[in-house]
This record gives structure tokens, sequence and C-alpha cells, in this order.
């Protein structure tokens, strides 16, 4: 047995080995990544096709020739790529054919159905088509069509003549790898006096006469009504508005049917119109069917909307008001630059109804809305606005300027957020107006209905503030709000340059006096008061100070606040002067029953521990002194200070 082996291996080995398949176009490959995730493949993923260029494009890869190549061959340069782009350190690749595309036909283009079909000997083009399910519907009768051979080479031929078995192409077989490709047609819009208006499809290169030929050619003179909407085109000036913007007027012929003058080629999206020969009216804006319409000789405006469907109505609906044509201001305009105003809401035959005249172009504005402001706003009464107006845009308009511009005017006067909006069909909506102007887009900015009225009322939350504020007055107020909030808004309690106090309100008096007659005193330093409606408030002069005098940065008056120390009173006069003021030593001058008190206050211990021990409180009306640092002997400075007989004096004693 064992020779009978070594013998059959060497007669195997001596017959030669077919050679390797060489990939061709349209063969399906499949690349297989054993190192690629399993669930989330990207190289490995699908199948490919080799294009008519030999070409296939592989992740990580790119394109890469693989028509005439080995699947080994294929699968080396797929491995040399994924390591040069980063992605595998060693794959292994795996290209295999699943489809062989030589044993196939392409139909591709403007057909129902392109893509690859099975090759069968004697196939013809119109069977090439057939099984592509036929051409596009929109397709040009003279289209054109090629056939590419697999090596490359083309014939062109045009595709009826083909799909009648007729012509040069008429007997022609495919081969293997051949594509029939349908030539896709330039789309090109007729309007106008023709039979068939619309899109049209001609191939390129196609010219004038062929493109209204296929919109049923250029309508015959005949009768010239409203009710027939015929009327003769002029085949003397037809427009063509190109799709580069351009336009030109053509006389593709004599209006007496002569023989054709001009032929131009039509491109893609050229726009080919042909107007009308005799009586052309244009009616456009608000009516049910705007664009060219025909008029007979002593036709009026009326005649001309009534055969556009007349103006736009509503129906009643809720959502059908937003479009309303208004037959009472038609602007009509003439073919010389005039124009005039017809009103056909007079009801009188021939006022307000002009004749019409060719070229007249008829506008039907839209009818502007009306709505009602009333209560605090600025202008009262009707207003008119456009549809899909918001409760907003009325308010708005009521005042004259945008809410954001004008809103202090109405803080006094106007209660915004409690405004009402009165509805067409008797509802009632109240709407913080305040609200919709911070966030037009809430659902408070509700849609108007013609006939709606908003009523902005006056406010009952009013306080007027009086005093020492900054800007005293009347002012608004949310619910909640307290006296310090209101005070705010009047710009806060007065305080005078430094050094002056002259015109200081004090803040721990504020009188709060209540519509009933009620008063409470406030200070909003320490405690707040919510207010009421009809509340007063006053912030008076700030009688109490203390004065502060000696060697200290500002000498002078200080105002008092309850638990001010004498610290409190030195600092506030601007400390004491660093180079000449006894930091450690001070005097309170105080009246009790008329008599003068003197407090002698050591500060030393304050400096370093601010210690409540050494740091006297004052009150209104005290007098701090803060001596030269040269009074060694404080004893007798203070005895000086004792006996001195008026402030004049006591300054004089000080220094």
């Amino acid at each position: 047995m064992v020779p009978l082996l070594i013998v059959t291996s060497l007669a195997l080995g001596q017959v030669e080995a077919p050679e390797a398949y060489r990939i061709g176009k349209y063969d399906v490959l499949q690349i297989i990544v054993p190192e690629e995730p399993a669930e989330f493949p990207q190289v490995g993923a699908g199948s490919l096709t080799v294009g008519p260029d030999g070409r296939i494009s592989v992740t990580f890869v790119g394109d890469l020739v693989a028509q005439g190549r080995t699947t080994t061959q294929v699968a080396e340069e797929i491995r040399q790529g994924l390591i040069d782009a980063g992605q595998f350190v060693d794959p292994h690749v795996l290209v295999r054919v699943i489809e062989y595309g030589a044993d196939r036909v392409s139909v591709l283009g403007a057909v129902q159905e392109p893509g690859y079909f099975p090759f069968r000997d004697g196939i013809t083009i119109r069977d090439a088509i057939a099984m592509a399910k036929g051409v596009q519907l929109d397709i040009a009768a003279n289209s054109m069509a090629r056939l590419v051979h697999s090596d490359g080479s083309t014939r062109s031929f045009e595709l009826n003549e083909a799909l009648r078995s007729e012509g040069p192409m008429a007997d022609l077989r495919l081969a293997p790898g051949d594509a029939v490709v349908v030539e896709e047609s330039a789309p090109v819009s007729v309007l106008g006096y023709v039979h068939e208006p619309g899109d049209v499809r001609v191939r390129e290169g196609g010219r004038l006469s062929e493109v209204i030929g296929l919109a049923g050619g250029i309508v015959e003179p005949g009768e010239q009504t409203f009710e027939s909407g015929r009327t003769p085109g002029d085949p003397s000036r037809v427009t063509i508005n190109r799709a580069d913007g351009s336009a030109e007027t053509v006389a593709l012929m004599s209006y007496e049917g002569g023989p054709t003058i001009e032929d131009p080629v039509i491109h893609s999206g050229d726009v080919v119109y042909v107007p009308a020969s005799e009586n052309e009216v244009t009616v456009l804006g608000y009516v049910t069917t705007p664009g060219v319409h025909v008029f007979r000789t002593g036709d009026r405006v009326s005649d001309a909307v009534a055969a556009a469907g007349g103006p736009v109505r509503s129906n009643g609906g809720a959502d059908s008001i937003l479009e309303v044509g208004d037959t009472g201001a038609v602007v009509l305009h003439h073919r010389d630059g005039t124009r005039e105003i017809a009103d056909l809401e007079t009801g009188v035959a021939g006022e307000g109804d002009p004749v019409l005249q060719p070229g007249d172009t008829i506008v039907i504005p839209r009818r502007e809305l009306v709505y009602y402001a009333v209560g605090h706003v600025g202008i009262q009464g009707r207003h008119t606005l456009p549809p899909g107006s918001r409760v907003l845009d009325l308010f708005t308009a009521a005042r004259g300027a945008p809410l954001p511009d004008r809103v202090q005017i109405l803080q006094v006067d106007a209660d915004l957020e409690n405004c009402v909006l009165a509805r067409a069909d008797g509802t009632q909506l109240v709407i913080d107006m305040r609200a919709v102007a911070q966030n037009p887009a809430s659902e408070m900015n509700v849609e108007l209905v013609p006939g709606d009225s908003l009523w902005v009322p006056e406010s009952d939350r009013r306080v007027i503030v009086g005093g020492y504020v900054s800007s005293p007055g009347y002012f608004q107020f949310r619910e909640g709000n307290t006296v310090s909030d209101v005070i705010a808004m009047a710009g806060g309690v007065t305080i005078s340059p430094t050094g002056s106090y002259m015109n200081d309100g004090d803040p721990h008096s504020v009188l709060v006096i209540h519509d009933d007659g009620t008063q409470d005193t406030l200070d909003i330093t320490r405690g707040d008061m919510v207010l009421r409606p009809g509340d007063e408030i006053r912030v008076p002069y700030a009688r109490k100070r203390v004065t502060v005098l000696g060697y200290v940065a500002r000498p002078g008056f200080v105002l008092w606040h309850e638990g001010d120390s004498v610290l409190d009173m030195i600092a506030a006069a601007g400390g004491p002067l660093l180079e000449d003021a006894d930091r450690f030593s001070a005097v309170v001058i105080r009246r009790t029953d008329g008599e003068p008190e003197f407090i002698r206050v050591d500060l030393s211990g304050a400096h370093d521990m601010d210690s409540p021990e050494f740091n006297v409180e004052v009150l209104p009306d005290d007098i701090v002194m803060v001596p030269k640092s040269d009074h060694t002997d404080y004893r007798s400075w203070l005895t000086n200070v004792r006996d001195a007989l008026s402030i004049t004096n006591l300054i004089g004693a000080l220094f």
C-alpha cells in the first residue's frame, strides 16, 4: 500500500495546475478579515461589485484595481493597506468571488429598474430594457441611448428605433459584460397659450419647435371668452427664460403661421412661455385661481376677478381666516405704467370697476383684519393687523411702540399682569402681558381672531414713595413685594457726598401709611414688610448724627446707626491721621440734662482684640474727639477740654 501511495503522489505531482481565476468587471467580491469583531465588521461588511472601470473601494484602504488580478493578489494588497493605515498589526485577509459578472449585462439610466441582469444567448437591446421593466414614462420619444461594450467601446443609437427593432441596432445581439445606458432627457417647462402646458422632456440639443410640439403646439385662433379660457398664442413673441437667469424673446414664426424664423436650442431647466396674441390680463394676489386670463372687449375688473375664481374668502372656521381677499382695494396696473384703485364692494355697476385694457395686471390684496384695544393703552380703539397676528402684536400696536421700549409709561397706571382678551366667540382669557413680552413664544401669546378686544385694566397695586429717596413717585408692585423692594425701585435711600450728610435719608425710621389710616415705622436695615395696595412710604431725613473732631481724615458729621461704637465713628470719619493722631485714646462728650459728660475711651485694647470692653457705644448727637499724639499728659488735656466754653474753645484746646 505504501509504494502505491507514493506512485500516486508522484503521478499527481506531474499534473499541471490550472491558472488562477482573474477577476473581471461586475464580479461580486466578498472580503473576510477574521480579526474584525463579528458584531461590528467594517472591512468585511457586505459585498463589493467591481465597477466598469475595474476598481473596488475598500474601507481604510481606498480604491484599488481588481480587474485582471487574482483574489490572492487583491487580498494581499488589502492586507498591506490595512497595516499601513494602522488598523491591524498582521491581519489575515480572504477575498473570494461570490458572483461572476462576465455572465451579466447592465441596463442603466432612465429605466424603471436599472441594474445587472443574467446574460443569455441572443439577447437584444429591447430584451435588456424589458428586463429593467422598460424606460421611464417621461422619456421623450426621440431620446438617445448608448451601448457600452466590455472592452470600453461605445455606440450611440436612437432609443425608439431599438425598441421597435428597427435601424442599425435591430439585429444586434448583446455580449456578456455589455451595458445599455438610456440617456436622461432634459426637463423643460412650457407655459402660456399651448394646448398642453407643463413640463416636457427633450433630448439635450433639442430645439424650441420640438419643445412646443411636445406641449401640444400653440393654440390656434379661436373664441376669446372667459368661459372657454382659450385664446390664440402668439408665436412671434415666445419668451425663453434660461436656467442661468437670462431671458430672450424669439420669433418662432409670424403670427399668420409663416415659416420658422428662429429655432434656438433649449437646455435643461429652461422655461418657455407663449403669450396671448390678443386680449390678456394677469390676476394676482388673494384670488382662488391666480394667473393669466382672457377678456373680451368691454370686460371690467370684476369680470377678470370672477374668471380667477373670485377673492379668497373665509368660511367662518377658526382656521380659515388667514387668507381673505380685499375686493374693496383692488390695484389695477396698466401696461403704460399707470395704476388705479378699483372698489368692487360699492355695489354700483361701473363705478370703481374700470374697463380692462390689454396687458393689465390686477392685484387683489389681503384684507387686513380688525381688532380692538381699550383701557390703559396709548392708542385705544380699532387696530388693523395682518392675519396671523397675536395678542402681543395688538398690545404693541395699541401703545405705538414695542413693550420693552415703553414699559415705564404704563407702570403707574396699567395692571399688565391681569389683561383680559375678549374673544369674538364670547369667551375671555386673562393674560399676563408682562410675561408674554418676556417670552413671546409662550402659550399666552394666543393668535387673534377678527373682532377680538384686549382690555388693559388700571392697576390697584400702586404705592407712592416720598421723602429722601433718589426717584420719588408712584410705582406698581407685584404681589409679595416688600417696602425695601419699592424703595429700591425708587433708587434707594439718598446718600449725600462724602462728608456732607445734608440730604441723607434715614432707613431706620421709614414710615408706612396704610390705606385705612394706620401707620407703621420700619427699620429696613433690620426688617421688612409686605406691601398692601394704597400704601404710602415716606423716608425721613436722617437727623441722628455724631460729630467726629480732632485728628481724623474727615472731621465733621457722621450718620449714626443703632449700636455704633467709637471705633465705628472714627472709621466713618476716615480713620485717625497716622502721623499725628493718638490712635489709642479718644474722648466722648455727651450732654445729659443739659450738662456735658466727658467719657475717656482707652482704645489700646480695642485695636488689638476688638473687644467691646474697650470700645464705648455712642448715641445720637455725641461728640467723638481724637487727640494729638504728643498729648502725653492726658489728665491735663482732659481738664482743658472740660474748661472749654464753646466748640471753638474746645477745638482750640484739642489742637
